[in-house]
C-alpha cells in the first residue's frame, strides 16, 4: 500500500499455517534447554576436573557414578523429542489465524485511512512451522528492496488473548535487541493506551517469522499474547483461547504505533 511520499516502509508479517505436536511447545522448549544447556555444564564439568587431574591425582568413585547418572539422564531427556509426532489435529485459531485475521483487517483500515509517509505491506506467509521458511525466502528474496533505516517489521504470532501482551524484544546468548526503536515505541503505546504488556527476553528455542529478517540486520519485533505457548500445537488451540478485547488491543498497539512513525517521518 504505497503512500504519497514513501518516506519509510512497515511490514505486517504472520503466518497462516499450523500444526499438531505431541508435546506442547513449552514442553520441548524445556527438554530442548535441559538437554543442550545440560550437555554444556557436563562437557565444562568433565574439562575443569581434566586439568585438575593434571596436578593432583584422585579417585572418586561416587562423583564418576554422579556425572554417569547425570549424563545418562540428560540424554532420556533429549530422546524424548523423538516420540514428538507432527500431525493436523490443532485448529491453529491462536497461533495463527487470529494473527492473519489481524493482519487483513489492518488492511482493510488503512485502506480506507491512508497515510502519507509510510508504505504498508501486509505478509501473510506459509511454512513458517517448517523451519520460518516463507519468512526466509521473502527477505532472501526482497531483501535489497529495503532500506534497512528505514523499514520496520511487525510479527504477530499467537495472538488475541484477552490478558497480557508479550512484546518479545530481545533474544539469544549474549541477549540482542530485535529493535530498540520498534520497541520503545510499543512500551510508550501501550502505556498511553492503558494496555498491560510485558517485555519478554527469549534466549533460545522461540522463534517466529521475525527472526530471519532480525539476523538480516533490519528492525523487527513480535507481538505475543497470554496464555503464551501452553496450548499452541495442541487441540486445545480454538477459539476458545481468542478474545475480542485481545485482538482489538493488538489493533490499537499497531494502529498506534504506525502513527508514531507517520509524524516521526512528517517532521524530517
Amino acid at each position: 500500500m504505497k503512500s504519497q511520499n514513501s518516506k519509510a516502509k512497515v511490514i505486517f508479517i504472520g503466518h497462516w499455517d499450523s500444526k499438531s505436536q505431541s508435546f506442547s511447545t513449552s514442553i520441548r522448549m524445556m527438554i530442548f534447554i535441559i538437554f543442550i544447556f545440560g550437555t554444556l555444564i557436563l562437557y565444562l564439568i568433565f574439562f575443569i576436573l581434566s586439568l585438575i587431574k593434571i596436578f593432583i591425582d584422585f579417585n572418586l568413585p561416587f562423583l564418576n557414578n554422579i556425572l554417569l547418572d547425570t549424563c545418562i539422564v540428560i540424554a532420556i531427556i533429549g530422546a524424548f523429542n523423538y516420540f514428538n509426532k507432527t500431525g493436523n489435529e490443532s485448529l491453529g485459531a491462536f497461533d495463527n489465524a487470529a494473527a492473519v485475521g489481524t493482519i487483513m483487517e489492518l488492511a482493510r483500515f488503512y485502506k480506507k485511512n491512508p497515510i502519507n509517509n509510510i508504505d504498508l505491506l501486509f505478509l501473510c506467509t506459509g511454512s513458517e512451522e517448517l523451519n520460518l521458511g516463507g519468512a526466509i525466502h521473502f527477505i532472501q528474496k526482497y531483501k535489497d528492496k529495503f532500506d534497512k533505516n528505514s523499514t520496520f517489521f511487525i510479527n504477530l504470532d499467537c495472538i488475541g488473548g484477552a490478558e497480557l501482551i508479550r512484546l518479545m524484544s530481545s533474544y539469544g546468548i549474549p541477549r540482542k535487541s530485535s529493535s530498540d526503536k520498534l520497541n520503545k515505541l510499543f512500551l510508550e503505546s501501550a502505556e498511553e493506551l492503558k494496555i498491560k504488556i510485558k517485555d519478554i527476553y527469549a534466549p533460545t528455542g522461540v522463534w517466529s517469522d521475525y527472526m530471519p529478517i532480525v539476523q538480516e540486520g533490519f528492525e523487527a519485533c513480535w507481538l505475543a499474547s497470554q496464555p503464551g505457548l501452553k496450548y499452541v500445537h495442541t487441540k486445545k488451540d480454538n477459539m476458545n483461547l481468542i478474545s475480542k478485547e485481545g485482538i482489538k488491543n493488538i489493533l490499537l498497539l499497531c494502529v498506534d504505533l504506525v502513527t508514531k512513525l507517520e509524524n516521526e517521518q512528517e517532521n524530517l
